[in-house]
């Protein structure tokens, strides 16, 4: 019986590193699904996400232009790529020492999406300035301690 104790145990570890690696994806219909977590994973593994993220911004305003009725799905996919997948990037890129190097890459990766991504945000109905304060709120002790001198640049405030 000494080997079934750890076995059963298997589940709950299965749950657990389920929860570390996240989703973004637990709402969405596949079409955005699948986009959302290749941003998600990208993001996680510290990588910039700009470019997924803009592959998701890019089908959620064809969607919410082509239907009302799409709209609302098109602004929460919008706010995943905008607000979630960027607080996961920002997370795990100043998991690490962030001296000012690091500081500046993540100001420059933090401009260009607030230019391109963030120039989309009007068109599904959603406001950037709003969107930026809830960046700022999710992350932005962790990016004020970090980067004090490039914070509210990464933040958007």
């Amino acid at each position: 019986m000494p080997l079934l104790r750890p076995l059963s145990a298997l589940p709950i570890v299965a749950v657990l590193l389920a929860a570390c690696g996240g989703s973004a994806t637990p709402d969405f219909p596949p079409d955005y699904a699948d986009r959302l977590q290749t941003a998600w994973d990208l993001a996680g593994r510290g990588e910039n996400p700009t470019h997924a993220c803009s592959i998701v911004v890019g089908f959620a305003v064809g969607r919410s232009g082509n239907s009302p009725d799409a709209r609302p799905e098109a602004a929460r996919a919008f706010q995943a790529c905008y607000v979630d997948i960027a607080a996961r990037y920002l997370d795990v890129r100043l998991a690490g020492p962030a001296g000012q190097d690091e500081c500046g890459r993540l100001l420059g990766y933090a401009t260009i999406a607030r230019m391109s991504l963030g120039g989309f945000a009007s068109e599904i109905g959603l406001d950037r300035t709003a969107l930026d304060r809830q960046l700022a709120d999710r992350i932005g002790g962790r990016v004020r301690l970090a980067c004090p001198d490039l914070a509210d640049g990464i933040l958007g405030t």
